[in-house]
């Protein structure tokens, strides 16, 4: 019976033993030693370098994209869908020109883009041009002509407000009404060319052709305004240079206002609906103020030149 008793204690005696040997050899961690544990175990690695495209394809042996500008019109770009013309093209080749003293400077053709709100003349315009022509189509799909004209004006502003604005014009058969007039390009006396109406989309103010017309005005108060003024008269001719070129316009149908006012004596294609007393030509009522016949030989004459 002793002996059970010994062996059972010695038994529990070692049992507790191996248990305090255990808990001595453990230990107990705090979160603080968690985390440290944590950062001494992680290994964060070096932020990513991010590389250039160029960088890229140099790495992978990649040669780099280069888009080339294709035009058979260099200088000047032009978008049928929106009737647009207002980028001109990096790189473009400049001329050289010569004023009437002999300095030379250098021109360029660039367009500055200030287009009129001529959506919401949508109703006005079908309506004219329904009677003035037989078609409210506001297209202009196919221009033949292109129709100089001038509002004795000073420069584009006046223009460009008097677009915006309105004026009272002789609606032949209807009188006197409040409409409003657009062109396709203005250019100020400076030489600086604005585009003020798409180029897909027809115009008020060069009666008679409006139908076929790409109409420009002229900022200027009287003909010798025109006639000496040699910057404006070369950024016209840079300009007609494109647009004949681009829609395939004879220089012949290049005309001013003033032979336009003459009616189909000048111009075949004219026409006028709407008033009845005077069908083939303007009115001797009808105001009208362009280039003189003497200017325009000389536009045409240079245009011929030059291509």
């Amino acid at each position: 019976m002793l002996h059970k008793i010994t062996f059972h204690i010695i038994l529990i005696f070692i049992i507790l033993s191996i248990i305090s040997k255990c808990f001595a050899q453990s230990k107990v961690y705090t979160n603080k030693d968690i985390e440290n544990l944590k950062q001494s175990t992680i290994k964060i690695a070096p932020p990513k370098k991010t590389e250039t495209p160029k960088q890229y394809n140099k790495i992978k042996n990649l040669p780099i994209e280069k888009k080339e500008i294709k035009s058979s019109e260099p200088f000047v770009k032009y978008d049928r869908l929106n009737g647009k013309m207002n980028l001109t093209v990096v790189g473009a080749p400049k001329k050289v020109i010569k004023q009437a003293n002999d300095e030379e400077f250098i021109y360029s053709l660039r367009i500055k883009e200030f287009i009129l709100p001529y959506s919401n003349w949508n109703d006005e315009y079908e309506e004219y041009f329904d009677v003035h022509y037989g078609d409210p189509d506001l297209t202009l799909s196919d221009p033949s002509i292109i129709a100089i004209r001038s509002l004795k004006s000073s420069g584009f502003d006046n223009v460009f407000e008097l677009y915006k604005r309105g004026t009272l014009y002789d609606e032949g058969d209807d009188g006197l009404m409040y409409n409003h007039l657009s062109s396709h390009f203005v250019i100020d006396s400076n030489g600086a060319i604005f585009q003020t109406m798409p180029l897909n989309r027809k115009t008020k103010g060069a009666f008679g052709v409006e139908h076929k017309a790409i109409t420009i005005e002229l900022t200027g108060l009287t003909y010798k305004d025109f006639d000496t003024n040699s910057v404006q008269k070369k950024a016209l001719l840079s300009l007609l240079e494109v647009l004949i070129k681009k829609f395939k316009i004879d220089a012949s149908n290049i005309y001013s206002v003033l032979e336009i006012s003459q009616g189909k004596t000048i111009v075949k294609e004219y026409l006028d609906l709407g008033d009845s007393e005077y069908p083939d030509r303007y009115s001797p009522k009808k105001s009208n103020f362009g280039p003189s016949a003497d200017y325009m030989k000389e536009i045409r004459k240079n245009l011929v030149k030059g291509n």
